[in-house]
């Protein structure tokens, strides 16, 4: 049968249905799209989301280990006071004069 005969069999009640079923569709296909792009959009929200909870752990794993150091340091130099404290104190009027005559240049 070709195209001709197929169309004068169509009535107008089949061409509104038709339609009408592509209207559907139509708004099926964007209703389809919107929860495909709310999809990734929450895939990407879960992403950054485990990617910030990373950083976090890190960012504590660092400061634990910068506090650590600190820590260190400091018994380290309270222990260089206590074992020469007449060259520490030579050594830090000696750090507080260079530093004054750089800042008070003229």
């Amino acid at each position: 049968m070709d195209l001709r005969k197929k169309l004068e069999n169509v009535s107008g009640a089949d061409i509104e249905a038709i339609i009408d079923d592509l209207a559907a569709l139509k708004k099926d296909v964007a209703k389809a799209i919107q929860h495909v792009k709310k999809l990734n959009l929450d895939d990407a929200l879960d992403v950054a989301r485990d990617m910030a909870e990373d950083l976090t752990d890190e960012a504590q794993d660092l400061y634990k280990d910068f506090s650590k150091r600190s820590r260190k340091s400091i018994a380290a130099m309270e222990k260089q006071i206590d074992d020469q404290p007449i060259a520490s104190l030579l050594m830090a009027f000696a750090a507080g004069f260079v530093i004054s005559k750089l800042f008070f240049r003229k």
